[in-house]
């Protein structure tokens, strides 16, 4: 009898509760928070305490009694982390790109149930990628923003720059109306069109009534009230007249 192969026990990896989660979504808000204050400072800034870093020898003297020369009020991590993610990403995609990390992972921790605004939020850093591809068009080589740079430079190489540009631009503004959703943009413009009408009906001058003169046949005469002297003398003329016959 041939041996029995023995089955091979297939272990499903354990998903993450829902507490793991939302302690992993808190730990990504804060360092995101880091990251953020620390790309504050601006890329001059960090490139110095980068330089003052590199001039102080390997990686293990950084940290230590340099921390005291570097402006970063996050420290070595700051430098660190700000210096790579404006190298690989650019400075305004890493900035506002972990301020959308930072917002989406905390609202997570809050409301694990909120998905919109969690697609939003992947669609607004698209967004952003795309706008960082576009201003680095005018950097001379990859000083930083080294994946957006690349993304231009491939573009550049097909479509040359108008063609390049149009493609980015129109990729920015169909993900915004992925974002803010096309029915709603449609009923905003209705609501403008409808205040514009309104505005325009209110500054019209109102065409006043014209006034028709009747004419002389149509005017109206009051009739001649009758007089109380008439009747008197009228009176005593008949009572003398009545005399006189008599």
């Amino acid at each position: 009898m041939p041996p029995k192969k023995k089955r091979k026990s297939s272990k499903k990896p354990q998903e993450l509760t829902e507490l793991q989660k939302r302690l992993i979504s808190a730990g990504i808000s804060l360092l995101s928070l880091l990251v953020i204050v620390s790309l504050l400072m601006g890329y001059k800034s960090i490139s110095g305490d980068m330089d003052t870093l590199k001039s102080s020898g390997n990686i293990l003297s950084w940290f230590g009694s340099q921390n005291g020369e570097i402006s970063n009020p996050v420290g070595v991590f700051g430098t660190l982390f700000g210096y790579m993610f404006i190298y690989i990403f650019g400075y305004w995609l890493s900035l506002i790109g972990f301020l959308i990390i930072g917002v989406v992972s905390f609202q997570y921790f809050v409301d694990p149930d909120a998905l919109a605004s969690k697609q939003k939020g992947y669609l607004l850093v698209i967004v952003l990628f795309f706008l960082q591809a576009l201003l680095s068009a005018n950097l001379d080589g990859f000083s930083h923003s080294i994946l957006p740079r690349a993304l231009w430079s491939l573009l550049y190489a097909v479509f040359k720059g108008a063609g390049a540009r149009i493609i980015l631009i129109g990729s920015m503004l169909l993900s915004a109306i992925l974002i803010l959703d096309y029915s709603r943009i449609k009923q905003w413009l209705l609501v403008a069109w409808e205040d514009i009408a309104r505005k325009k009906e209110a500054a019209s001058p109102k065409s006043k009534p014209s006034i028709v003169k009747e004419s002389a046949s149509e005017e109206y005469h009051p009739e001649p009230k009758p007089l109380i002297q008439d009747h008197v003398m009228n009176a005593e003329a008949a009572q003398i007249q009545s005399r006189k016959r008599a």
